[in-house]
C-alpha cells in the first residue's frame, strides 16, 4: 500500500469457505447495507434522512458474504427482521430524548438498559424482537406511491410550525 494507507483486506475473505462453515457468520456494521431498512419517508420525523442512509458497496459485500445476521447502526431506528434469508438487527441507542419517548425499544427484552442478546451459545439465535415500529414492513409491503404522512408525523409537524 502507499504510505499512510491502510493495506486493504477486500480481497482477503474466503468467501466460499465462510458460507460453508457449520458456524454461524455474524457481520457488523455501521451504516444500513440496504435502503429498505429504512421506513419510508412518510413515516419518518426525519424525512431527509434516506439521503444519508444504505451504501451500495456495503450492500454488494453483505450480500457476497452472505451472512446468518447481520448487526447495523447510524439511524436510530430499532428493526429486527429478516430479508433475503439474511436477519438484520439494528439495536439503536439513539439520543436521551428518543429512548424516553420508548423509540427503542426491542421487546421483549430490556434493551437499553441491557445489552440486547441476539445469540446464545447454547441455543442459537434468539428469536426475533418486536423492535418499536420495525414490524410495519414483515406485515405490510413498502408502497412508494402512497404519500400521505403518517399521523403520528402530521402531529408532529403541526406542534413543529
Amino acid at each position: 500500500p502507499a504510505p499512510g494507507t491502510a493495506p486493504s483486506t477486500l480481497g482477503a475473505v474466503d468467501y466460499d469457505a465462510l458460507r460453508a462453515s457449520p458456524h454461524m457468520v455474524i457481520s457488523f456494521s455501521h451504516f444500513l447495507p440496504r435502503i429498505e431498512l429504512l421506513p419510508e419517508k412518510r413515516f419518518m420525523f426525519y424525512p431527509n434522512l434516506a439521503k444519508a442512509a444504505g451504501s451500495q458497496a456495503l450492500r454488494a459485500r453483505v450480500e457476497r458474504l452472505q451472512p446468518d445476521m447481520h448487526i447495523f447502526g447510524h439511524t436510530h431506528l430499532p428493526w429486527d427482521g429478516v430479508l433475503d434469508n439474511v436477519r438484520y438487527i439494528q439495536a439503536a441507542l439513539a439520543y436521551p430524548r428518543e429512548r424516553e419517548r420508548g423509540m427503542t425499544k426491542m421487546e421483549p427484552s430490556t434493551f437499553p438498559k441491557e445489552p440486547l442478546l441476539v445469540y446464545d451459545t447454547k441455543l442459537g439465535p434468539v428469536p426475533l424482537h418486536n423492535p418499536y415500529g420495525g414490524r410495519h414492513y414483515l406485515l405490510a409491503p413498502r408502497d412508494p406511491t402512497n404519500q400521505e404522512l403518517a399521523p403520528w408525523v402530521k402531529g408532529w409537524r403541526r406542534k413543529a410550525k
